[in-house]
């Protein structure tokens, strides 16, 4: 009867149609993503059931476990939720992987009575038995002969690592702890960490707070223990290393107190010495020495570190680059702690470079021959003429300084070898404070165990006792 709304009730019927269909299939997308999630369920569960039935040891036992236990009821029930969603096919199968599962675990419990014994470590076959290893096929790199080799656990398969790269690492493959070395006591490794997060103020730590804990009995060791306690990877034993660690620091912060600047090693102080006389830019060495001075008074007044240890990453940098241009890339070895030393010496109002007694006494020795053979004014003739050539007036000082030394028996150490042809090279235009303070000490009584701990004595010298740590910490274990 009313023709002219056939049109419209035909669109309305396709859109409840397609209404119709879009959530019949958002419903059959859900139920298959649920008999889905059911079934990854289940095969995690068949696993664990798989895993647990190769444990038994009687048939009894096995078929108990596959009657009341917890997982394989919920096995079940996930099969019947699944008969619930429509995928019977699914819940069947299911049930029927469960039932293998059975049977497997009874057919391995069979042939384990029939052809082991020995609690399954031996296996039979008539009057001959074998040892079963069942030790996880694993590949592991272990030590053989003098070198790594490529290992399967349980197995007598060896392969040797022979590559030149990974050959470079050699040094590192007999280093089972990042705190010790053959030539770094893990003590000694606790102790410079705490020294030297206390001098950067970190973890709360300060040098006057680790010499007031000197002051009060078992204050020391109380914050080295501590710290010990929460680096348990590093190896340390309670009693033992960190004892031997608050002894070490103790005597450090006695001779870092004592020996002022003397606490940096001759090498780093003569690198600093040098970069800082051949530096053209006296706009720069002002700004570094101003800015220096202000943050050392900072340091006075409220014990702050942080801001002077970034200033000495900056001026590492700048010394990095700066020995570099002046043909002396080798002496950039040092320029971490030559830049912590140099802002040392920045902190004060007037620069004077310190300069230990052996290095002088070596340089006068020197003078003192070469006046004796009237040669000394051909050797300051020879410097001034190389004035425009560092490297070689320190070539011809190192060289001259260490034939001396030879003909005098004496066989000086790289380190003060270069403070000493640094004094040479550089001449008087550097200001000097020369020291002589004691650096050395004998720590007798040390726990501890390793190569330089002898009849449990450990020989500090505080110089290099900073170097060596500096280094294994900034570049063997950073």
């Amino acid at each position: 009867e009313f023709d002219e709304f056939l049109g419209d009730l035909a669109a309305k019927r396709e859109e409840v149609f397609d209404a119709f269909g879009a959530k019949k299939q958002v419903l059959l997308d859900e139920r298959n993503r649920r008999a889905q999630n059911i079934m990854g369920a289940a095969a995690r569960i068949l696993e664990g059931v798989a895993r647990r039935a190769g444990k038994f040891k009687d048939e009894p036992e096995l078929n108990a476990f596959f009657a009341s236990d917890a997982m394989i009821m919920k096995l079940r029930s996930l099969a019947e939720q699944l008969g619930g969603l429509g995928e019977g096919v699914r819940g069947d199968e299911l049930l029927a992987k469960l039932k293998a599962s059975k049977n497997d675990a009874l057919r391995a419990l069979r042939d384990k009575r029939d052809l082991f014994e020995g609690g399954g470590n031996l296996i039979k076959f008539g009057a001959h038995q074998f040892t079963v290893n069942t030790q996880p096929l694993e590949l592991t790199i272990v030590p053989k002969d003098d070198g790594l080799a490529l290992h399967l656990t349980g197995t007598d398969f060896y392969e040797p690592i022979d590559d030149a790269e990974f050959n470079q690492t050699r040094s590192y493959w007999a280093q089972n702890l990042v705190s010790e070395d053959a030539d770094v006591y893990r003590a000694e490794y606790l102790a410079a960490t705490l020294l030297f997060r206390a001098e950067r103020s970190e973890d709360g730590l300060s040098v006057q707070g680790l010499m007031d804990a000197t002051r009060s009995e078992g204050g020391l060791l109380e914050v080295v223990r501590a710290q010990a306690q929460a680096r348990y990877d590093e190896g340390y034993e309670r009693g033992l290393h960190d004892a031997d660690a608050t002894a070490i620091l103790e005597k450090l912060l006695s001779m870092r107190h004592s020996a002022g600047l003397l606490r940096f090693a001759p090498a780093p102080r003569a690198t600093a010495c040098t970069f800082w006389t051949a530096l053209k830019d006296d706009a720069a060495k002002a700004r570094w020495h101003r800015k220096a001075r202000s943050l050392g008074r900072l340091r006075r007044s409220l014990g702050s570190h942080r801001a002077l240890h970034e200033l000495g990453d900056e001026l590492a940098a700048a010394m990095t680059e700066g020995l570099a241009t002046l043909g002396l890339p080798e002496l950039a070895d040092h320029a971490s702690l030559a830049a912590r030393y140099l802002v040392e010496e920045l902190t004060a109002d007037q620069v004077r470079f310190t300069t230990s007694r052996e290095a002088l006494d070596r340089v006068g020795a020197l003078w003192a021959h070469l006046d004796t053979t009237g040669h000394r004014r051909d050797l300051e003739e020879d410097l001034r003429t190389l004035a425009d050539d560092l490297p070689g007036r320190l070539e011809l000082a190192t060289a001259w300084l260490e034939t001396h030394a030879a003909k005098d028996g004496v066989a000086l150490d790289p380190d003060l070898l270069l403070e000493a042809a640094s004094l040479v090279a550089l001449g008087e235009r550097v200001p000097r404070e020369p020291s002589s303070a004691v650096t050395q000490v004998k720590l007798d009584g040390i726990l501890g165990q390793h190569p330089r701990v002898v009849d449990r004595a450990l020989t500090l010298r505080l110089d290099e006792f900073m170097s060596r740590l500096t280094r294994f910490i900034e570049v063997r274990v950073p």
